[in-house]
This record gives structure tokens, C-alpha cells and sequence, in this order.
């Protein structure tokens, strides 16, 4: 398998953390428990020591669709991919405007991939290399030559949900809710094609974690066997206790990424997931990657599926990666879910 074309679009809007703190003060002023100053000063320092510096948001008039149709319509045009010829198409991510159908059909009717079949994957923040994971397992049955995955995360679309994601009742919900702060938003589009380049992908799994971070719907309750941790938020809002999944995922990181056969002299560039830096550069000197580790989080925040798309099209427009490079990606995913992927571009 290889990827043909692999193209990342990005909102206008760039979001500072002063801006955050702004609009956590403005939409929680008047009902915060406690000292809202300090707590902000806290969440201020808490940003800072994340790495996070700014975020992308939809600006006014821009919509999902938009970034989709730049990054679909770039990656059929580098790849030389007539519409008609795309056989299959997966949509991956948590953001998505429908329950049923599938996404996946959405963008196709829209793109006129009239021929494609299609599906979704959704494994939060591991959905995008679930997907490529898939695609080389489906190529190598000789279903299909070609792939397309793309995904829209826009974590603030939708009425009110600013005001959810930046909820904070007292200085005891940044426990949980710190990482609702770091959100940014991204669309990508990758094309894949049935290839002989080997890739290979080492899992891990932690179910017992499955309570840290959430994002629950109406009658969740029913679903599952609560814990005082799951949706602390409450319905359709994120909960995330990012500080304890890191700590207690560091080392499923570095366990899968050490299972990989590739010597580290052969690997050009390293693309974590994009979460806070701080425990990532943790793993880059436990893994000796410090120089080879290219993070997108200080710039575009969480952008959750589309870390590592966005990340191969951010290094290569920096010169950092060119075809015949060997990448490696690491992720980790609410689940949780762990992997480390490699592959020559």
C-alpha cells in the first residue's frame, strides 16, 4: 500500500490561549464556585505547560463541507484520481454532522464518488489509523485498488457547543475538562492505493481506562456499567481526565513503538498525536526521538483523527519528509487504544 496523495485543510480562525481564557471567563463569570481568576490562572499555566500556544477554529461563514471540498478536492488532483474511479471511501473521526447513514456516504454524494463504497470507522483519536489499518487489510484481498479516508474534525460546530467546550463550573472541573481547552479543527483527505511497500502497525489495548475520557449521548447511562467518571460533564459534552491518560498510556507508547522492526536509523520523522507535548516529549527521550519528532499541537491543537495526516502534510511542506522517506506515527486514543505505524512515504 502507499499513499498517493495525502492533503490537510485548516480553518481561518486562530485562537490564542488569552482567547480561551477570555471566553472561559465570559461564559462562566456569572455562575463560577469559587475564585474564577485564580482557576484561570491555573487553566493559563496548565496551557503553557502543555505547549499549547494557539488552535484553529471555523471562523464565521466557514463550514466542514468547506474544508472537506479543499482537502478532497487537492488529494484527487495530486493523485490523478478521476471522481468515478475512488472505490471506496471511509469516513474516520469523532466529529460528524449524521448518526445514520454513515458519513462516508454523506461525502460521496457530495464529491460525486458516485461508485464508492462506503463506511465509518470511529475510535476517537485512533479512527484515522484504524481505517489505514483496514484499508491494507481489504487491499491485500484484491477487493479494492484504491481508498479514500477523510475526516472533518470540528469539534464546535453545532448550536451551543462552544459554550459546552468551554464550560467550567469550578476549579475542580479542570481535572477533567483541561483537555476541552486544547481543541483545534481540521479536515484531511488521503488516497491510498493497492500497492507491494509493506506497512506495519503494532496495537495495544487498555479497556479498563475506558472511563477517562468520554463523550456520551442521550441514555448513555443504559449502555454501560457507570463509573463517577464517565460523562462528569454531562451529556453531549467532553470529559477527559488527559493528565491521568497520558501518565498511565506513556508507557503502552513506548511498549508498542519498541515492537516495531524499523531501526531507528532508518526513520526520517516521527508524528505523535496531537496532545500535549509535554508527556510526548517524555516519550521522545525515553525512545532517544528528540530529533525526530515533529509536533503539530503548539500551533493546531488537538485536532484528535487528523493528527497524522495533518502531520505528514505540515513536515512536508516544511521540507521536513519527501517521498522515500521512512515515517513512523504514534497514537494513543480514549478506549484506550494504542499504536505505533510505519511506513515509506
Amino acid at each position: 500500500m502507499r499513499i498517493a496523495a495525502v492533503t490537510a485543510a485548516f480553518p481561518s480562525r486562530r485562537v490564542t490561549n488569552d482567547e480561551i481564557i477570555d471566553l472561559v471567563r465570559a461564559r462562566n463569570a456569572a455562575a463560577f464556585e469559587g475564585d474564577l481568576e485564580r482557576t484561570l490562572a491555573e487553566l493559563r499555566m496548565n496551557l503553557q505547560l502543555s505547549g499549547a500556544v494557539e488552535r484553529r477554529w471555523l471562523a464565521a461563514g466557514e463550514r466542514p463541507i468547506d474544508l472537506l471540498d479543499r482537502a478532497i478536492s487537492a488529494a484527487l488532483h495530486d493523485a490523478g484520481v478521476a471522481p468515478d474511479d475512488v472505490e471506496l471511501v471511509v469516513y474516520v473521526g469523532i466529529c460528524r454532522g449524521f448518526t445514520e447513514p454513515a458519513s462516508a456516504y454523506l461525502v460521496a454524494h457530495a464529491f460525486g464518488l458516485r461508485r464508492s463504497h462506503c463506511f465509518d470507522i470511529l475510535d476517537a483519536c485512533n479512527s484515522y489509523a484504524r481505517a489505514v489499518f483496514l484499508v491494507d487489510s481489504l487491499f491485500k484481498t484484491g477487493a479494492y485498488r484504491n481508498a479514500l479516508i477523510v475526516n472533518a474534525e470540528c469539534s464546535m460546530v453545532g448550536k451551543g457547543q462552544l459554550d459546552r467546550m468551554l464550560r467550567l463550573p469550578s476549579s475542580a472541573h479542570l481535572e477533567w475538562t483541561l483537555p476541552a481547552f486544547t481543541v483545534g479543527e481540521a479536515a484531511t483527505a488521503t488516497l491510498l492505493r493497492a500497492d507491494a511497500r509493506p506497512w506495519e502497525f503494532c496495537w495495544d489495548t487498555a479497556p479498563e481506562l475506558a472511563d477517562l475520557c468520554t463523550a456520551p449521548q442521550d441514555g448513555f447511562e443504559g449502555f454501560c456499567r457507570m463509573t463517577e467518571r464517565i460523562g462528569r460533564n454531562g451529556v453531549r459534552q467532553f470529559t477527559s481526565y488527559g493528565t491521568e491518560l497520558h501518565a498511565r498510556g506513556g508507557k503502552k507508547m513506548a511498549e508498542v513503538t519498541s515492537k516495531l522492526s524499523v531501526a531507528r536509523d532508518q526513520i526520517k520523522i516521527v508524528l505523535p498525536h496531537t496532545s500535549s507535548r509535554l508527556p510526548w516529549k517524555k516519550f521522545a527521550q525515553t525512545m532517544r526521538f528528540e530529533d525526530l519528532m515533529w509536533y503539530l499541537y503548539p500551533e493546531y491543537g488537538n485536532i484528535v483523527s487528523a493528527s497524522i495526516p495533518a502531520g505528514l502534510v505540515t513536515a512536508q511542506a516544511a521540507g521536513r519528509v519527501e517521498v522515500g522517506d521512512r515515517v513512523v506515527a504514534v497514537t494513543g486514543s480514549a478506549g484506550a487504544s494504542f499504536v505505533a505505524l510505519t511506513f515509506v512515504l
